[in-house]
C-alpha cells in the first residue's frame, strides 16, 4: 500500500476519473510556465542585443563630457567649457593616448550642394576636430580621405544620402551674415543604429571640419575625447580626470547653477546603467513569477479540495483497510506532481519554440544558456502543484471515518 507504484496507480486512475479537472489543473501551470519562459528568454536576448550593439565601440575610449556622476549613461557635450590648458591638463596623464577636443559649431543655416547643382538643407552640426576624434570612434573613411586644408570636410554617409553628395562636392554653410563654403573629402562608412548608444547617429549625420579654421577660433571645446592604454586603467584614470578637471575654476564657474559636474564616460558606464536597469526587468519577472504561482496554487487547491468531497466514501474505505493520514496525503501530493511534471514540460517547449521565432523575426541573439530559465520553471512548475496537493491533501486526511462512509 505504501510502495510508490501504488501512489502512482492510484493518482492515474483519479487522473482518469476526472479528466476535465485534470487538464484545467494542468493547463494552469502550462500557460504560467509558457509565459514566464517567453518573458525570461526574450529579456534575456534583449540585454544580449544590447551588449552585443555596445562591443562595437571601443570599450578603451573615454568621452570627457558634462553630465551628472550618478547618471552616466546620458551626458552632454553641446557646452563649451574646455580650452587647450584643459587638453594640456588631460595629456599630462601618463595612462591614456589619442587625446583630443571636440568643438560643436551650430550656424543658421546649412546646405548640401551636389555637382548637379541640387540644394538641399541638411539639419546637424559642425564637429571641429582632428582625425585622433574619428579614430577613437572607429569611424572609418570609406571614399575620400581625412580634411588636410581648411576648407574641406568630411562627411556622414547619412549626410551624403540625404543630400546625394559625392566626393568633390560642396557644403555652404551661413553663419551670422558670413558664407562660408566647403569642400567634401571625405565620406564615413555608415554606421549600424545602437539602442543605447548615439556615437553611430554622430558618425553618420556628422559634417566634421578642421579645428583650427576660422570659424571654430573663439569657440571651446564641448568635449575631450581619449583613450587609455590598458584596459585595466579606464576605472582609476576616469576618476583622476574628473578629480583634476572639477577641482579646476574655470570649470567649476562654468558649470556653476547647472547641477552638472565634468564626467569620464567609457563603454563601461553604458554597460553598467544596462545592468541596473535590467534589475528591474528581472523584479517585474520575478512579481509575475510569484503572481502566476499563486493563481495556480489557488485553482489546483479549489481543484483538488474538490475531488476530496467526491471522494469521501472513497477516502473512508482507504482508513478502513488501514491507510494512514500520511499515505492518503501522498496520494493526493503524487497526482499533483504529475500534473506539475507534464504541465511544466507541455509549457516550456511551445515557450522556447514561440521565443525563438520571435527571435528570429526581430534578429535578436538567442540565449543558447538556459539554466536559469529550466530552474525557474522547474521550480515555479512543480512547487506549484505540490503546495496544491498539500493543502487538499489536509483537508482530506481531517475527515472523519464515520462521516466518510456514510457520506451520501
Amino acid at each position: 500500500m505504501s510502495s510508490i507504484v501504488e501512489y502512482i496507480k492510484f493518482s492515474l486512475s483519479s487522473i482518469k476519473n476526472n479528466k476535465i479537472r485534470f487538464v484545467l489543473s494542468m493547463f494552469n501551470i502550462t500557460l504560467g510556465v509558457f509565459l514566464v519562459t517567453v518573458i525570461i528568454i526574450m529579456a534575456g536576448s534583449f540585454k544580449d542585443k544590447m551588449y552585443t550593439e555596445m562591443k562595437v565601440s571601443d570599450e578603451k575610449v573615454i568621452s570627457i563630457v558634462q553630465g551628472r556622476p550618478e547618471s552616466r549613461a546620458s551626458y552632454y557635450y553641446s557646452y563649451p567649457i574646455f580650452d587647450n590648458s584643459h587638453i594640456d591638463m588631460i595629456k599630462k596623464i601618463s595612462s591614456l593616448k589619442n587625446v583630443v577636443g571636440v568643438k560643436v559649431w551650430s550656424p543658421d543655416s546649412i546646405t548640401a550642394v551636389n555637382s548637379k547643382g541640387q540644394r538641399k538643407s541638411v539639419f546637424t552640426r559642425i564637429i571641429g576636430t582632428k582625425k585622433l576624434f574619428l579614430d577613437n570612434l572607429g569611424a572609418i573613411i570609406e571614399h575620400g580621405r581625412i580634411f588636410k586644408k581648411g576648407n574641406e570636410v568630411v562627411i556622414g554617409a547619412k549626410i551624403a544620402e540625404i543630400g546625394s553628395i559625392q566626393v568633390g562636392d560642396k557644403i555652404e554653410i551661413e553663419d551670422s551674415n558670413r558664407k562660408y563654403i566647403f569642400t567634401v573629402c571625405g565620406i564615413l562608412k555608415l554606421q549600424k543604429p545602437q539602442m543605447f548608444s548615439d556615437t553611430p547617429d554622430l558618425i553618420n549625420f556628422m559634417i566634421a571640419a578642421p579645428v583650427d579654421i576660422d570659424a571654430f577660433s573663439n569657440k571651446k571645446y564641448g568635449m575631450i575625447s581619449a583613450k587609455v592604454n590598458s584596459i585595466n586603467f579606464l576605472e582609476s584614470t576616469c576618476k583622476e580626470i574628473e578629480r583634476i578637471l572639477n577641482s579646476d575654476n574655470l570649470i567649476k564657474s562654468e558649470l556653476k547653477g547647472w547641477g552638472l559636474s565634468v564626467i569620464a564616460v567609457s563603454r563601461m558606464d553604458v554597460l553598467k546603467a544596462i545592468n541596473n536597469w535590467f534589475r528591474y526587468i528581472y523584479f517585474f519577472i520575478l512579481v509575475v513569477i510569484i503572481m502566476v504561482s499563486l493563481i495556480s496554487v489557488a485553482n489546483i487547491t479549489n481543484t483538488m479540495i474538490t475531488t476530496v468531497y467526491e471522494r469521501y466514501q472513497e477516502i473512508g474505505i482507504m482508513k478502513v483497510v488501514g491507510a494512514s493520514n500520511l499515505q492518503i496525503a501522498a496520494f493526493y501530493i503524487f497526482e499533483c506532481a504529475i500534473i506539475g511534471i507534464l504541465g511544466t514540460f507541455i509549457g516550456l517547449i511551445p515557450g522556447i519554440l514561440l521565443s525563438r521565432l520571435l527571435v528570429y523575426i526581430i534578429k535578436w541573439n538567442y540565449i543558447t544558456d538556459n539554466t536559469l530559465l529550466f530552474i525557474t520553471c522547474t521550480v515555479m512548475g512543480l512547487i506549484s502543484p505540490l503546495l496544491a496537493g498539500y493543502l487538499a491533501s489536509r483537508k482530506a486526511v481531517k475527515l472523519q471515518l464515520i462521516n466518510a462512509l456514510y457520506k451520501e
